[in-house]
């Protein structure tokens, strides 16, 4: 059974929690090196804009049989990573960086290959 909380109690909580978020998303005992890991944080949103793309176009240019469930697959994943980008953004403003969208700095940040394949099968294996 709880136990039902004082008004006094009531405030208290409700002033913490005001706090709390006014704070954000970092508080003050977050330990982590904060521009340290934003910078890890842009490689991996480098990583996944590179993917949403890689996938977005490979859905274009899938042709063939099985090409309408091919192109709906990759626009799934295309859509995924976009949503991977978008939360990597959010976190990194919320650590007080930058998201860098940078296009010409992609190709340096990005840990994934963007290879245009031609076929199903070079698409599969990029």
């Amino acid at each position: 059974m709880s136990r039902m909380l004082a008004p006094r109690d009531r405030q208290v909580i409700c002033k913490l929690a005001a706090e709390w978020l006014v704070q954000g998303a970092v508080t003050v005992g977050y330990g982590a090196n904060r521009q340290a890991f934003a910078e890890l944080l842009n490689d991996a949103l480098a990583t996944e804009i590179v993917n949403t793309l890689r996938y977005r176009r490979d859905g274009f240019m899938a042709v063939g049989m099985h090409s309408i469930r091919v192109t709906h697959a990759l626009r799934r994943c295309s859509d995924n990573a976009r949503r991977h980008a978008e939360a990597l953004a959010q976190r990194i403003v919320e650590l007080g960086g930058a998201p860098d969208f940078a296009p010409e700095l992609l190709p340096a940040r990005n840990h994934s290959e963007y290879r245009e394949g031609s076929s199903l099968q070079e698409m599969s294996s990029t």
